[in-house]
């Protein structure tokens, strides 16, 4: 296979993999710590799969092994972590390494001393008690031809949890490496098609809850591959490297961040919900990296101690919760979670009327069943297809997040599921038509 790549594309996949090597990127094997996978970062710099990135260094390790001319990667150019420059692009994580840690051991101290979520801001984080206004950019009007405010949907990652495919019909495999590469992958799917609608204000991204897999359940406390802290600092990095990323190609970014149930720090509770809440811990933390890295004038949130966070796009007024408390349960193998979402939905409506508010649209993650109606947007799961809902005879589908593009004159357009996966079948290699078809 080697011999069939140029030798001027074989030294450009060194130089790259290199590239990755120097910026804190390790091998498999290398010692200390570091940023993720070299391999990982070499394809997305080279715009090439990971299968090929692992073929390609497979073949050339074989060939240094073997003696003859190779372009394996020089490993000596692997810097770790903590001899990395502080930059935003590797999340500052020598500074605030101690910073972390201090704050792990406070939110461990939650539980114990049950404080609200006034103290948890003011106390631990040195934030704001109250979260500012949305800012005035979500309600500019888009020129002609502009696709109005992107929104983007993340939630139910379950950041811990191991899915394995023996248990599944080997439809899925889930963990906290493949987790990862997903997260990445689908920020890099969200700049691709929000590119592809034109120019753009600034970009909403909804975090809405069970970005980790927590402990909830005797199982899951047995079965997770790290613990719910550690789950935390994790996705808290990979978020933050994505709101990076938005704020580098769209210059302006605003955070809405409620939380699901699975974030929930121990018995299921009614008072106090937010502070004892890993995903709105994470809402927090985010928030003060953005401090840090001087980047909160660019980078701004909202934290509702509720779980609901409302807020309108020009004069489309939207309802993000996560789902887990809209007073209806169940889904089946047959209708699947669609009849709770909808009697849901409802019951959510009619509640926030009698409230005296109008909500034209609810932004739902939880039921891990992706759904576009006028009325509700469901978002899908990064996690996937897993033991549960095979338990109940749910049909697969593809990890995947959504988004969507709120206009002044044609409301929500342009729903996109990203899938958070690639394509394990070309298109180039499929019949696109059969009439008729067998």
């Amino acid at each position: 296979m080697g011999k069939l790549i140029p030798n001027e594309e074989r030294k450009r996949r060194k130089d790259a993999y290199e590239r990755a090597l120097s910026e804190g990127y390790a091998m498999h094997g290398q010692p200390g710590r570091n940023r993720g996978s070299a391999r990982n970062r070499a394809s997305n710099l080279l715009g090439i799969s990971i299968g090929a990135a692992r073929n390609w260094e497979l073949v050339e390790q074989r060939a240094q092994e073997e003696k003859k001319e190779n372009f394996y990667p020089n490993l000596e150019a692997y810097q770790p972590l903590k001899d990395l420059s502080i930059t935003p692009e590797n999340v500052h994580r020598k500074n605030l390494e101690k910073t972390i840690k201090e704050l792990s051991r406070e939110l461990e101290n939650i539980v114990k001393e049950n404080l609200e979520a006034a103290q948890v801001r003011d106390q631990i984080f040195k934030i704001a008690a109250k979260d500012p206004e949305p800012p005035s950019w979500i309600f500019e009007k888009p020129g002609e031809n502009q696709p109005g405010v992107p929104v983007v949907l993340w939630s139910d990652w379950h950041v811990g949890e191991i899915v394995k495919p023996e248990n599944i019909e080997g439809i899925n495999k889930f963990n906290l490496k493949i987790a990862e590469e997903r997260v990445r992958f689908t920020v890099e799917r969200h700049v691709s098609l929000i590119k592809q609608q034109g120019d753009i204000p600034g970009v909403i991204v909804c975090i809405n809850g069970d970005i980790v897999n927590g402990a909830i359940h005797d199982e899951l406390e047995q079965t997770n591959e790290i613990p719910p802290i550690q789950q935390m600092m994790s996705a808290t990095d990979w978020i933050w490297a994505g709101l990076l990323k938005f704020e580098q190609e769209f210059g302006r970014v605003h955070v809405f961040c409620t939380f699901g149930n699975h974030g929930r720090d121990g018995a299921k509770r009614t008072k106090d919900l937010a502070a004892h809440s890993f995903d709105w811990n994470i809402g927090c933390l985010l928030q003060r990296y953005a401090l840090f890295a001087k980047k909160d004038k660019k980078i701004t949130f909202t934290l509702p101690d509720s779980g609901d966070a409302h807020f309108k796009i020009y004069d489309k007024r939207f309802l993000l919760t996560h789902g887990d408390m809209m007073g209806v349960r169940g889904g089946d193998g047959i209708i699947g979670a669609l009849g709770p979402i909808m009697r849901g939905t409802v019951k959510v409506r009619t509640q926030q009327i009698a409230l005296g508010r109008q909500v034209d649209c609810l932004l739902l993650g939880h039921w891990h069943y992706g759904v576009v109606h006028p009325r509700v947007i469901v978002n899908d799961s990064l996690k996937g297809y897993d033991e549960f809902a095979r338990a109940l005879r749910m049909d697969p589908r593809p990890p995947a997040q959504m988004q969507f593009h709120v206009h002044p004159s044609y409301g929500v357009h342009s729903p996109h599921f990203v899938f958070s996966d690639p394509p394990r079948r070309s298109v180039a290699k499929e019949k696109w038509l059969s009439i008729p078809y067998t």
